[in-house]
């Protein structure tokens, strides 16, 4: 049944975003044509306005980006559309576990369509043939590290799986403060707001705690145990160490999430 909670999410999400992220490329498309034809008459004229078109579609995609995520798990499992959500046969934790996947996959896609704008701009300025002289440079270091250590293919899926996580944790935590705030009768909004800064507030003291932590040696003794392994093995490690700290945060915030509306739950 997540599955098919999934499918529908990314439908309803898709049928918003996509379009959005389109228009992002495209405005990029022109952006770099304008630079690229900036030699011709009216282009200072024209890289002025696809300039603006594009920082416009950029923040737009970003601040939306946001407000449907937002707004979808609301209206979704804390509006009056909660009463249809909540008769299904899915568990509080699955529909909390619906939206976080589908947010973290999202907010991954704006950062891939941000990379992907600003390869355009490059491409449509400079040309694919000099874009691609370049990569060929990276291409052939990659080739290189790669006969010499094996293993550093790895890190991109790595990297790839941590940074879900962290999207995903970034999610639960708003969600939290959603569901936090919502506790607040006639104050959800600033509910929601204070329990957001409340948790960065813990973040930050719980993060300074285990800083202190070093006094007594032990993240001496973890770097001194990194600083004897092969450099790969340290990267690989280090990845590992990464998404464990964020898929603790990103199961803590689950957690306070699922408490409040599997226990505490007031729909409108």
């Amino acid at each position: 049944m997540l599955t098919t909670l999934m499918k529908y999410e990314f439908k309803a999400v898709g049928r918003l975003l996509l379009p959005l992220y389109g228009a992002w490329l495209i405005a990029a498309v022109m952006l770099g044509l304008s630079i690229g034809n900036s030699g011709n008459d009216g282009s200072v004229l024209f890289i002025t306005l696809s300039s603006i078109l594009y920082a416009g579609a950029c923040i737009s995609a970003v601040i939306l980006t946001a407000i449907i995520l937002i707004q979808r798990f609301y209206k979704n499992l804390l509006g009056s559309e909660g009463y249809l959500m909540f008769a299904l046969p899915v568990s509080t934790g699955r529909h909390i576990a619906n939206k976080v996947v589908s947010g973290a996959v999202w907010t991954c896609a704006g950062i891939i369509v941000a990379i992907l704008s600003g390869l355009i701009i490059a491409v449509t300025i400079e040309g694919f043939t000099s874009v691609f002289e370049n990569m060929d440079f990276i291409v052939s270091d990659i080739k290189y590290a790669v006969s010499r250590e094996p293993s550093v293919l790895l890190v991109i899926p790595e990297f790839i799986i941590v940074m879900l996580a962290a999207s995903a944790s970034f999610c639960a935590k708003v969600y939290a403060a959603i569901a936090v705030g919502h506790q607040w009768g006639n104050h959800r909004v600033l509910g929601a707001i204070l329990a957001y800064i409340g948790f960065g507030i813990v973040e930050t003291t719980l993060g300074n705690l285990i800083s202190m932590i070093s006094d007594f040696g032990v993240i001496d003794f973890i770097l001194d145990l990194l600083d004897s392994m092969h450099y790969m093995t340290q990267m690989h490690l280090s990845m590992l160490m990464a998404f464990f700290a964020v898929a603790v945060v990103a199961a803590i915030y689950w957690f306070i999430c699922w408490i409040l509306l599997d226990r505490k739950l007031n729909l409108e």
